[in-house]
């Protein structure tokens, strides 16, 4: 296993480790021009605090990628690496800016600049919103949600007194 993978699956345990996907913002972004190798959509896990670790997901693909997740200035941004790659860094990176544009970059094919830096234009353009409440649950936190929901309704009726009925008196010493 290279030093890269060590990484990588350090990253995932850390992810799946801290739990911050049950308290994250989740975004959904719609691609808004079919650009070379890209997805129509994308979901992005924001954890509850920043930096920290997010996910990024292609649902098409049925990929999912833990992303290094910070705030900018004004905008939003995940960077991830291809486990694959020879050269360490983030290849990938995902950025939502305030007006809800998000932007998607492969750095991996970018030519470095006379410093040695990659700089690289967008490939794909995105509209991005914020999830709504009941999709802020992941799929086993909604399976169990149902599951409660169907026992409550298999359940009897409770048997409770009614708040009108006195609890008998404790016996005198």
């Amino acid at each position: 296993m290279t030093d890269r993978h060590t990484r990588a699956l350090a990253l995932i345990a850390t992810f799946a480790a801290t739990g911050l996907h049950a308290q994250a913002t989740k975004w959904t972004c719609t691609e808004r021009g079919r650009g070379s190798g890209s997805p129509d959509q994308v979901a992005l896990q924001q954890p509850a605090t920043l930096p920290g670790i997010g996910e990024v997901r292609i649902p098409l693909l049925d990929l999912r990628h833990p992303a290094w997740t910070s705030a900018q200035g004004l905008e939003l941004r995940w960077d991830w690496d291809d486990p694959d790659d020879e050269e360490p860094g983030s290849r990938y990176s995902f950025v939502i800016d305030s007006s809800g544009s998000g932007r998607y970059f492969d750095f991996g094919l970018a030519e470095k600049n006379d410093d040695g830096v990659r700089t690289a234009q967008a490939r794909s353009f995105f509209t991005c919103s914020r999830a709504a409440a009941d999709e802020l649950l992941d799929d086993r936190a909604r399976a169990l949600l149902e599951e409660i929901r169907a026992a409550r309704e298999q359940a009897p009726a409770s048997r409770d007194p009614s708040p009108t009925t006195k609890a008998p008196s404790p016996p005198d010493p």
